[in-house]
């Protein structure tokens, strides 16, 4: 049911370990409470056009989406976009020089039911 979504663009650094950063956010999502790890579904889109600003050949970003079923609080969507977040920066500090001109972003947004249809394919 949750859905992790990881949109970057192609000119980061390349020590930005991309698929390491996903399997980090996505082990953190699947290890919370009333979220079931078998059911997480985490990917990365890379961006090849972008602009971030007035950046267009260079800009520089990536932008964290968290897309859960709708029913837990704003606090408690807070506190995850909090923890995720935490993980984001730590992740991404050292190469912040590189990414000036850029941004690091996350946002927790909710499904509704009547409108998320999905099956278990075993």
């Amino acid at each position: 049911m949750p859905h992790l979504i990881i949109e970057h663009s192609v000119a980061l650094p390349s020590e930005i370990r991309i698929t390491d950063l996903l399997s980090e956010l996505h082990e953190c999502l699947g290890s919370l409470k009333r979220i079931k790890h078998a059911r997480v579904k985490s990917r990365v889109i890379p961006c090849e056009h972008c602009l971030v600003g007035k950046r267009v050949n260079q800009a520089q970003f990536i932008h964290v989406t968290v897309l859960l079923l709708e029913g837990r609080s704003a606090e408690d969507r807070h506190r995850l976009g909090e923890k995720l977040f935490r993980i984001l920066r730590k992740r991404l500090e050292p190469y912040f020089q590189d990414l000036l001109s850029g941004a690091v972003t996350l946002e927790v947004r909710e499904m509704k039911k009547e409108a998320y249809f999905s099956t278990a394919l075993n």
